[in-house]
């Protein structure tokens, strides 16, 4: 699946460990004994930790992709309603101020309106 692109590397090593440790508690458990919900489940089925692939390499992969979707969306601004650059100025005002507070970027230019919605006392 990895292959044709249907999952990454990355998820495959992620639910390839899940699965191991799934089989595993549920051995702990008891669950495959005579009676119990896993009793058909054959003893040698399991993965072992040489089934487990190798951590994937960090590859450049995907890292274009928020600029690659920035240029898309500037080169349809002419065709979008007030009212969609209005909701896309929001998005983008509450996603720089995320990202100013999670990363501890310093902001650029004037401050940015408040956009939360607020309670009523």
């Amino acid at each position: 699946m990895t292959e044709n692109g249907k999952i990454s590397a990355r998820k495959r090593l992620n639910t390839i460990r899940c699965v191991r440790q799934v089989l595993s508690r549920l051995r702990g458990l008891g669950l495959t004994g005579p009676g119990q919900a896993l009793a058909g489940l054959p003893p040698d089925f399991t993965i072992f930790p040489e089934d487990v692939p190798d951590e994937p390499e960090d590859t450049e992969a995907g890292k274009d992709l928020v600029r690659r979707l920035i240029t898309r969306v500037k080169a349809d601004l002419d065709d979008l309603s007030t009212e969609e650059r209005t909701q896309i100025e929001q998005a983008i005002s509450v996603v720089r101020k995320t990202r100013t507070v999670m990363l501890g970027m310093p902001r650029v230019g004037q401050p940015l309106p408040d956009v939360r919605s607020r309670r009523s006392a």
